[in-house]
């Protein structure tokens, strides 16, 4: 019991840093016309950089964040981007790139806190598919019903429906597409994508996960311009056979499991 005790003490006094630094963002959904002016409009919530940090402020901002999605036309964009990266679509990593949306206006804001929460793990845990191109990701509201998760990349994915399928496994739905900034600039990402395993729940010890989610700042200046949602047959160079797989052994340590809420938290 001793011994017990002293590991656990161990554990809270060692912080698990991330990879990389994120940051969170929160606004009102205000509109507004020069892209600076959106930055100042935003109120930056805090940085995370360890996996104490991540549960002690996700865990704090739960009772909040539900007051606000249960007002009577709620209206916010909450965001979590890596630090070098601003959270607007003029930002140089994300000019080239996308979002994945996920549309959660169906479901009770329990199980959207869900989908944020699994989202979020995936994102700063490294544990996507493609991790070199997140950006960061947003939980979407707006006085007229709409409620989605969105992802942004730093580019398309080449291969498209792997990653489609990766995401609707995660969230366990198909309500999902792909939508590029701006589609006239929109690269394909020529990068290696890791081979993502199943985990079930009788083997917890596997150190592969495959949890990610999307999300979006929201569409402040450019939602008139309806951008259609690529698909494969937009875009020739989306093949499932022209993306090399990495195997097992070269994931990252870090997993959903690492992340786990049984990681104590001072």
């Amino acid at each position: 019991m001793v011994q017990t005790v002293a590991v656990t003490e161990t554990i809270r006094q060692e912080e698990l840093p991330f990879e990389n630094q994120w940051n969170y963002f929160l606004d009102n959904g205000a509109w507004v016309e020069n892209p600076d002016d959106y930055l100042k409009v935003m109120k930056k919530l805090c940085s995370v950089s360890t996996i104490q940090d991540f549960w002690r402020y996700l865990n704090g901002m739960k009772q909040s964040m539900f007051k606000i999605m249960s007002q009577a036309s709620p209206e916010f964009s909450l965001r979590m981007f890596r630090s070098d990266t601003k959270p607007i679509w003029e930002d140089t990593r994300n000019t080239f790139g996308g979002r994945w949306v996920i549309h959660c206006s169906t479901l009770d804001h329990v199980s959207i806190w869900s989908l944020w929460q699994e989202m979020l793990m995936c994102v700063a845990g490294e544990s996507f598919c493609r991790k070199d191109a997140v950006c960061g990701c947003v939980l979407y509201f707006r006085s007229n019903g709409r409620k989605e998760l969105h992802l942004w990349v730093d580019s398309i994915p080449a291969d498209f429906e792997r990653e489609k399928q990766f995401l609707s496994s995660l969230l366990s739905t198909d309500a999902l597409h792909f939508r590029a900034h701006d589609k006239t600039v929109a690269k394909i990402d020529s990068r290696p994508v890791r081979t993502i395993l199943s985990v079930h729940p009788e083997e917890p010890s596997v150190a592969v996960t495959s949890s990610f989610i999307s999300l979006k700042p929201h569409t402040f200046r450019r939602e008139s311009q309806s951008t259609p949602p690529l698909s494969p047959q937009t875009s020739p160079s989306l093949s499932p056979q022209t993306t090399p797989s990495l195997s097992p052994q070269t994931t990252p340590a870090f997993s959903i499991r690492m992340l786990s809420p049984l990681v104590p938290c001072s």
